[in-house]
């Protein structure tokens, strides 16, 4: 307690827990998923999914530009991944690679582009599953 008495009695136990980040994929994790993975490209991402416990990673080139613009685009993408409808991967690791083209298009584009990937790859990936 501060002399001047302005703190409230069990004020920290009402504070809300700090937000913790998920953890994405470790190194080894995100090699396996280039190596061992199924592949879907289209103009603006190159998505990949392999065996895992449902982490997203997502990768940028730096041909993209400055480190606040790769911090940007990753940042629309954490954003479409949120708001989509895409079920998640309970058995597989994804893996989004942010191509240098995704610098011009608008968000709903790559809305757009990402979902349709990413259901492809679900598709994909269910079928293998049943098939193994």
């Amino acid at each position: 307690m501060s002399s001047n008495g302005d703190d409230k009695e069990g004020e920290s136990e009402s504070r809300p827990e700090a937000f913790t980040k998920p953890k994405g994929p470790t190194k080894r994790q995100f090699e396996s998923v280039f190596q061992n993975g199924i592949v879907h490209s289209n103009a603006l991402f190159r998505v990949l999914m392999g065996d895992g416990n449902g982490k997203v990673g997502i990768a940028v080139s730096k041909k993209i530009g400055s480190h606040a613009r790769r911090n940007y685009q990753k940042r629309r993408v954490r954003e479409i991944l949120r708001i989509s409808d895409i079920d998640s991967f309970p058995n597989a690791d994804c893996v989004v690679v942010i191509k240098a083209s995704a610098i011009s298009a608008d968000f709903s584009q790559m809305n757009i582009e990402l979902t349709k990937g990413l259901k492809e790859l679900n598709r994909r990936w269910a079928e293998r599953s049943e098939s193994i």
